[in-house]
C-alpha cells in the first residue's frame, strides 16, 4: 500500500512564519523527485515510489521516525561568530544534529533518542551511516557544479525492517551556495524571510540540477 504526500503550498521558516509563492508546490515536486531518483541510482534506500499526481508524491507505507537528522558541512554566520571562524568555512568533518519533527525542530541528542525509545541503537547507527553516504553523494554532485552543500536534513521511515529516507529536498531543509559567492559580503541564500528569497533559493537549486 502506498501513501500520498501532498506537496505543501507554504513553507515554515525558522522564525515560525509561513511563506509561499505561486509555483511552490510544483517546484517542491520537481526537486524531491530529482533527488530521490538520483539517490536511488547510488543504491540509497528511499521510500519514494513516484508522482501520484501534479500535487503529490507517492511513498511506500511506513512507520515514520519522530526525529530528523541534519548534516552540516559549513559554518553559518552564527556558528562562525561563536567559534571565531570565517562564514562558510568548512568543518573538518560533517556535524550531525538531531531534532524532533513535531516539536518545531527542538534539539535532541543521540543519547536522548535512544533513552526515550525513539530509535534502537542499531537503527540510529544505520541512520547515521546513511546520512554520511548521502552527504558524500550530494557534496560530489554539487561540487561538480561549483556549488557547496551547506547543510541538509533527512527524515526517515521504516517498513518491513527496512530503514529508508522519506524527505525532504527543499529549502530550508537543503541549503546550498554558489562557491564564488562565499567571499562576497551580504550573500546569504538561507535567510528565507519572505517569498522572494525562498523563490530565489529554489530557482538557484533548479538551475543547478539542470547543469
Amino acid at each position: 500500500m502506498a501513501i500520498n504526500k501532498i506537496a505543501p503550498t507554504s513553507i515554515q521558516v525558522s522564525s515560525g512564519k509561513k511563506i509561499r509563492y505561486k509555483t511552490l508546490s510544483e517546484d517542491y515536486i520537481k526537486l524531491n523527485r530529482f533527488f530521490f531518483e538520483y539517490l536511488t541510482s547510488f543504491k540509497i534506500p528511499v521510500l519514494f515510489e513516484g508522482i501520484a499526481d501534479e500535487n503529490s508524491l507517492l511513498f511506500t507505507e511506513h512507520a515514520p521516525y519522530p526525529f530528523f537528522a541534519r548534516v552540516v558541512n559549513h559554518l553559518d554566520s552564527a556558528s562562525a561568530l561563536i567559534f571565531e571562524k570565517n562564514v562558510w568555512e568548512p568543518y573538518p568533518l560533517p556535524v550531525f544534529e538531531y531534532g524532533l519533527i513535531d516539536m518545531n525542530g527542538a534539539s535532541i541528542s543521540k543519547d536522548q533518542i535512544i533513552s526515550v525509545g525513539l530509535s534502537s541503537v542499531e537503527d540510529l547507527k544505520f541512520i547515521s551511516r546513511l546520512c554520511t553516504k548521502i552527504n558524500a553523494i550530494l557534496k560530489s554532485f554539487f561540487e561538480r557544479r561549483n556549488t557547496s552543500v551547506i547543510s541538509f536534513t533527512c527524515i526517515f521511515g521504516k517498513t518491513d525492517d527496512k530503514i529508508a529516507i522519506t524527505g525532504d529536498f527543499f529549502p530550508p531543509m537543503l541549503q546550498i551556495i554558489n562557491n564564488p559567492d562565499m567571499t562576497e559580503t551580504g550573500i546569504d541564500y538561507f535567510q528565507l524571510d519572505d517569498a522572494a528569497q525562498l523563490k530565489k533559493h529554489v530557482e538557484f537549486l533548479l538551475n543547478t540540477i539542470q547543469q
